[in-house]
């Protein structure tokens, strides 16, 4: 940069020019960190999982598209492996075709009744209200319409060592009803008398 100045008679004169610098200019003088999302290394699909359905028509592996206009509870139960921290646990679903998503009996996410809303994923956190011990995720899913119903998810649990489980809903793990108690939803509610899905499709 440069100065100039002026008299009182118009006449001028400048300064040599000169110059400052400023910044970081040492590379160990840059100091930082990556950020972004602890999942971010996660590639979430639901792939392997089933569309499972309570029925009461067994059709298993077919799929049936004159289901009734009804609702189906489910209930998923799982435990940490010992030893292990958990560093982040999340639910990737879609449902034909709407309902509410619950973990521990606390409301995570309601999915409303629109148009081909079961087209688009979902993922939920429910890191904050896991537990070392029995966890719970429960869903009433709705049938708003005489025709194809379903529930597909994929549950991923990260521990702090970097590994990774990975459950998908099937007929086996999964428990279904068609009417539930106080506290379906939650922790310490006896199932022994809900039912597999009798429609698991992939």
């Amino acid at each position: 940069w440069t100065v100039t100045v002026w008299d009182a008679y118009g006449e001028s004169a400048m300064s040599s020019p000169v110059e400052f610098r400023t910044g970081i200019f040492e590379g160990d003088e840059w100091k930082g960190s990556w950020i972004g999302s602890d999942n971010d290394s996660i590639q979430y699909a639901l792939s392997g999982a089933k569309w499972i359905w309570l029925s009461g028509r067994n059709n298993g592996a077919t799929a049936d598209g004159s289901l009734p206009a009804d609702s189906t509870y489910f209930r998923y139960s799982f435990t940490p492996k010992a030893g292990k921290t958990l560093k982040s646990v999340n639910f990737v679903f879609t449902a034909d075709d709407y309902g509410v998503l619950y973990a521990n009996g606390q409301t995570v996410l309601s999915i409303q009744n629109t148009t081909d809303v079961w087209k688009t994923g979902n993922v939920a956190d429910i890191t904050e209200v896991m537990t070392s011990g029995e966890n719970v995720i429960a869903l009433r899913v709705y049938n708003a319409t005489v025709g194809y119903a379903g529930l597909v998810g994929r549950l991923y649990v990260a521990y702090t060592d970097g590994t990774l489980d990975i459950y998908a809903t099937d007929m086996g793990s999964w428990k279904a009803s068609k009417s539930a108690q106080d506290g379906w939803n939650d922790t310490g509610f006896d199932d022994s008398s809900w039912k597999s899905p009798d429609q698991y499709v992939t």
